[in-house]
């Protein structure tokens, strides 16, 4: 199993992928360890919606319907949680309702599904998930729980913490 880092009861990191393959004779990391072990997204994702052991009334808003944010809708959908997305294309909110991926998205900010998110999965690209907060984060209720997927928090979550209302949370 790939290590997994958890610095804190609320903060952790979940490794995708750990060192690399090459045998370079300055580097014992691969010799030590052996050749490099690749982990479905399917387990990542179900690792990390396993580890937060959340009530299943909890509603989640995902903010990026790709494949990331797609997938972690799936997954919480079959865990039987309430999903609501905003996305920019029409066509993948149809998609998702059609398939059971979602409950119910908007291609819109929509002021009514992210106050009723009790946490708020962030899909998109570190600029743009800046610029959706700078733009939207007083939309955010009180004692909402906010994270993302984009794998790499150490540069924008002081940042984006700095931007939220006081009693949110950017895990």
């Amino acid at each position: 199993d790939a290590p997994k880092i958890r610095e804190s009861k609320h903060k952790a990191w979940v490794n995708i992928m750990y060192g690399c393959d090459e045998f370079c004779t300055y580097c014992i990391v691969p010799y030590t360890r052996g050749r490099e072990r690749s982990r479905a997204k399917e387990d990542i994702i179900a690792e990390d919606i396993n580890k937060m052991k959340i009530d299943v009334t909890k509603k989640f808003l995902i903010v990026g319907l790709g494949l990331l944010g797609g997938c972690y809708a799936m997954a919480l959908k079959k865990k039987g949680y309430t999903v609501y997305a905003i996305t920019k294309d029409q066509k993948d909110i149809d998609y998702a309702i059609e398939n059971n991926l979602i409950d119910e998205g908007s291609v819109h900010i929509d002021e009514k599904l992210i106050g009723s998110a009790d946490i708020i999965v962030f899909a998109l690209y570190p600029h743009i998930f800046k610029e959706w907060i700078k733009e939207n984060g007083h939309l955010i209720n009180q004692g909402t729980v906010i994270t993302d997927v984009t794998g790499v928090k150490s540069c924008i979550v002081y940042e984006i913490q700095a931007m939220l209302k006081k009693g949110v949370e950017f895990i």
